[in-house]
């Protein structure tokens, strides 16, 4: 079933605006055709109403019962320096159910913040379409970029480090809220770990092998948003 995000919504009406109008049409999508339209933190099925004034006017049939996830994960990244590659991550990031993602400058990553600013216009386009294909209500939040000294954590910090130690994941299943910091290719240097662990960091390494930075995402996102069901 088709995803989109409404803008607005009068009464029992919801509102397809801008690029979401020039999606629904590439849909070709019938006139008693169901949908799911996003609105708000809610998931709605609809029907086509009306188009008015270049918007899609859709009309809901009922609200569905979203999923929740139960842990909030914040994502402190270094910006790759092969830039392009975040397109991949923001996509894991958000199916595997990060809340939200602050990009990060270390002594290895990706260096100009202005070039990081002017794609985050599209990084968030980049998150909504994937947050269709998820079925999730409310995309991941993609926040301003910092340096590694004026990081902040929030909730339980873990940092991916491929020099730390192996931990048991079931030490971590009583938190409810984490900040993961995930290094540039080649990791955070000796300096910064430092740095994270002053902040309350707890340096971790998952086993067997070095991830790339997309797949420690993926992994990370995948494992400490379900860390609920260690028993």
């Amino acid at each position: 079933m088709y995803s989109f995000f409404a803008s607005d919504r009068i009464g029992n009406i919801l509102i397809l605006s801008g690029r979401e109008v020039k999606h629904y049409k590439v849909r070709r999508i019938q006139r008693k055709e169901e949908f799911i339209v996003f609105y708000n933190g809610k998931a709605y099925k609809c029907q086509f109403y009306k188009e008015e004034k270049g918007n899609i006017l859709v009309k809901i049939l009922e609200e569905l019962k979203t999923k929740e996830s139960i842990c909030t994960l914040h994502l402190l990244l270094a910006v790759p320096v092969d830039i392009g590659v975040m397109d991949d991550i923001l996509k894991f990031a958000n199916e595997t159910g990060f809340t939200t993602l602050r990009p990060l400058i270390t002594s290895r990553s990706f260096h100009n913040k202005n070039i990081i600013e002017r794609k985050r216009e599209r990084w968030k386009n980049i998150v909504k379409e994937s947050s269709k294909q998820a079925g999730r209500p409310v995309p991941l939040e993609i926040l301003d970029v910092v340096d590694i000294y004026t990081a902040e954590v929030k909730g339980k910090g873990i940092v991916m480090d491929s020099r730390g130690i192996p931990v048991s994941l079931r030490d971590f299943k009583d938190f409810n809220e984490f900040t993961i910091a995930i290094g540039p290719e080649g990791g955070f240097s000796e300096e910064e770990i430092k740095i994270l662990k002053k902040k309350g960091f707890t340096p971790i390494k998952l086993k067997p092998y070095i991830f790339r930075v997309e797949t420690a995402v993926a992994v990370a996102g995948g494992i400490f948003s379900n860390l609920s069901l260690l028993s």
